[in-house]
């Protein structure tokens, strides 16, 4: 086991810029620009963090939901829905050629079952195909900046039209505390394209926190 950290692989991306993969005490860190997005599935206590509170809907789920997560990074999220959720299937979409390729080399994505990666962009995915998915996970993080069309009407509305009827979504954005009008707006921003916006801060200890975002498509009457 390597007890301190080591890099196992550093590169320039450019799509997501500085690249890295490091381990420590067994357990791997995919960083992007100084950020780390994911970590490896053998992490204790990711059930709490960010990436099982995102799968933790609060709502009825489906049993075997088709499932569609934006953003695949280290595959964090993926193993959980895939181990937590069961899905029936279950689809990610990733921007960078690089991150899928960690996520294969060094994340184990090879064991996740039933699983598509598609290369592309999130926004153009949506936009096309039908309501098909049961639920939606967006964490859309490049380092410290999140998806720039994630601040738009329309990338919300298509989410909610790629949704079945009763279908739910998670959104994961990170504001600071300070930003209280900013994240007013963000939640009106949802209100508008769903409806009812369910919102929870995660605990941490600086400045910026993680919200996530639960929302849920209307059953037509």
């Amino acid at each position: 086991m390597i007890l301190f950290p080591k890099v196992l692989f550093s590169a320039n991306s450019p799509v997501s810029g500085r690249v890295q993969v490091v381990e420590a005490r067994g357990v791997r860190r995919l960083i992007v620009n100084g950020f780390v997005q994911s970590v490896s599935r053998n992490r204790t206590g990711l059930d709490e963090k960010v990436w099982g509170q995102l799968i933790k809907f609060p709502y009825p789920l489906k049993d075997e939901p088709n499932i569609l997560i934006l953003g695949l990074g280290g595959a964090t999220t993926v193993h959980l829905a895939a181990d937590y959720l069961k899905p029936s299937r279950l689809t990610a979409v990733e921007l960078d050629p690089l991150i899928i390729k960690i996520a294969r080399d060094f994340f184990d994505l090879s064991a996740i079952h039933n699983l598509e990666v598609i290369l592309g962009d999130a926004s153009s995915f949506l936009a096309g195909g039908r309501p098909n998915y049961d639920l939606i996970v967006v964490d859309l993080y490049l380092g410290g900046e999140f998806f720039t069309e994630g601040g738009f009407y329309d990338f919300y509305k298509n989410i909610n039209r790629r949704l079945v009827p009763g279908g739910a979504a998670s959104i994961n954005r990170i504001f600071k505390r300070s930003q209280v009008p900013e994240r007013i707006r963000y939640k009106n921003l949802l209100t508008a394209a769903f409806g009812e916006v369910i919102e929870k801060e995660l605990p941490g200890v600086s400045a910026s926190r993680n919200y996530l975002y639960f929302v849920k498509k209307a059953v037509s009457k």
